[in-house]
């Protein structure tokens, strides 16, 4: 018996002994470190290195919710200055009484919202916004100073005429240029550029603006683009800096307007170009834009000091207007290849625009408080005064008049203004420029730590040159029908929010506008001829109220 055991317990040794010699020669296996994510203070609060790299990333976003009403009018659309047609069509009523036979053109209830009557009725008054946004920021540190890489898409959803970052003009059955209208979800890259060693490169905000509607949530008419450049900024020590840009025309590119005069021969109905030509036949004169030639070139001087900010932006931007003439207007040159014209004129023009910039902090009032002063002036160059060039009528995906900006500014109504403004009007072989202008102030204040209150208020103002406004005559002895106006806008504002947690607010805002055409526009029908034919008189002034509601989170 203790011999068996003594042979089993001898074998058991000799297993064990066996086994782990075995292991001993198999190779080892250790797991890889964790690399736990670290944090990044080089460049303030939120940056993370990405593991395994010294690159230094911030994610942040933004979502926005909003409910709109205001107070709407009539409008008449962009084309009924330089109109296509004295009488619209199937014809119009002439009352006995109009006095001496007057006539002129009668904007149409019918046609295209281009150069139609929009009746208020028809006219949204209420509508819902909401944006999504997602931005990534990363940093490194170089022998050159931080390079610098940054990204923005927002995706917006508008449902009403001014949520112009996502609407689009929905057609009618009756009153077809109602401007009703459709919901619409857009997505854009509103920012993606790099930094590195003074240069800017990508889509970037324009190194021209300077408040770029820093408090308001209605757009106000100043100098506020996303625009794709490509900059060096040099500083030079005690706060003070300067800029050269080279910024896509495309993107402050407005549209041109023509009162040589489009003419259609209504035949028998009594008009000022009745006796020209066949009973309906369509001599139409024609305006586009060339193709680009040339970025605009931007530059700042610029000051940052405890007490605040100061900056002077100057620049220079080419306009390719292209004049189409037919055989009724004989002073253009005349071509044409099969239906399609030649251009009669191509005009290369240079306008320009200048802007000048205060900013005060005011940390005696209550700690965050600032002070805005702005004012700026543009010869030919629509986009640097008119608002934000990512708020107009067709969305935002409307570029071939890129820089309108009108629509973030209470624009569901327009009255008999122009609802848009134009770099210059073609009088003659000239393209005339348009000036214009605009001004601003606004003050944010902390009424306590959690609750704060901006207000603002705005001037904008376009005057266009004599020839532009008054009449023309061709050498065919054709009239323009309607000419341009002069315009004024005054504009004021607040808004109130309530911050409970940080990046997070609940607020309102309140808005007015007042409205000022300056010269009744030449060759529009008297108030006599438009009301016989259902429209409302010619009126100089507008007025309209804009309240909001808005809900956003940052983080």
């Amino acid at each position: 018996m203790k011999l068996v055991k003594s042979l089993l317990l001898g074998s058991a040794a000799g297993l064990v002994a066996a086994a782990g010699a075995q292991a001993a020669d198999l190779p080892t296996r250790k797991s890889a470190p964790v690399e736990y994510v670290r944090i990044c203070d080089a460049y303030g609060a939120g940056f993370f290195y990405i593991p395994g790299t010294d690159t230094c990333l911030k994610i942040g976003g933004l979502a926005l919710a909003e409910y709109r009403a205001y107070s709407v009018t009539f409008g008449v659309g962009a084309g009924f200055e330089g109109a296509s047609t004295v009488f619209s069509s199937p014809g119009v009523t002439v009352p006995a009484a109009n006095p001496g036979g007057v006539n002129g053109y009668v904007p149409d209830l019918y046609k295209a919202y281009a150069n139609g009557f929009q009746n208020a009725r028809s006219r949204d008054i209420t509508g819902f916004d909401a944006l999504g946004r997602v931005e990534l920021d990363a940093r490194n540190a170089t022998a050159w100073g931080t390079l610098r890489t940054f990204i923005r898409v927002d995706s917006y959803y508008g449902s009403s005429a001014s949520a112009a970052t996502g609407s689009d003009t929905g057609l009618g059955i009756y009153n077809n240029a109602a401007n009703v209208q459709l919901a619409r979800e857009t997505t854009v890259l509103s920012k993606a550029f790099i930094q590195f060693a003074g240069l800017t490169a990508g889509r970037a905000q324009s190194f021209y603006d300077f408040y770029a509607d820093a408090y308001n949530w209605e757009g106000l008419r100043d100098s506020n683009s996303n625009t794709t450049l490509l900059a060096y900024t040099g500083t030079f020590g005690g706060g003070f800096s300067a800029t050269i840009s080279m910024e896509d025309q495309v993107e402050r590119r407005s549209g041109y307007a023509s009162v040589i005069g489009n003419v259609n021969n209504t035949g028998g109905v009594v008009g000022v170009n009745a006796a020209v030509g066949a009973a309906g036949a369509n001599f139409a004169d024609g305006i586009s834009n060339g193709g680009s030639r040339m970025p605009d070139i931007v530059g700042n001087i610029r000051v940052d000091q405890p007490w605040g900010a100061a900056q002077v932006s100057a620049a220079v931007h080419q306009l390719n207007p292209q004049f189409y003439g037919t055989a009724v207007n004989a002073a253009p040159p005349v071509a044409t290849t099969g239906s399609f014209p030649i251009p009669g004129y191509n005009n290369n023009e240079y306008g320009f625009a200048a802007m000048g910039g205060l900013m005060f902090n005011l940390p005696m009032l209550a700690p965050g408080d600032k002070l805005w002063f702005e004012g700026g002036f543009a010869h030919g160059g629509v986009g640097y005064n008119n608002g934000s060039n990512m708020a107009y009528f067709q969305g935002v995906d409307y570029t071939r008049d890129y820089a309108v900006g009108i629509a973030g500014s209470i624009t569901n109504g327009n009255g008999w203004q122009r609802p848009s403004d134009v770099d210059c009007v073609y009088t003659s072989t000239h393209c005339d420029m348009s000036n214009t202008f605009h001004a601003l102030a606004a003050l944010k204040h902390y009424w306590t730590p959690t609750i704060s209150q901006s207000f603002y208020i705005g001037y904008f103002g376009v005057r266009y040159s004599a020839a532009s406004i008054s009449p023309y005559t061709s050498t065919a002895g054709v009239a323009n029908i309607v000419g341009m106006t002069n315009y004024d806008e005054y504009k004021g504002g607040t808004n109130l929010v309530w911050t409970p947690v940080p990046g997070f607010d609940i607020g309102a805002e309140v808005d007015y506008l007042h409205g000022v055409i300056r010269n009744r526009p030449y060759g529009l029908a008297p108030d006599i001829l438009l009301t016989a034919n259902g429209l409302p008189a010619w009126k100089a002034t507008e007025d309209m109220v804009e309240g909001r509601i808005r809900v956003q989170r940052a983080f």
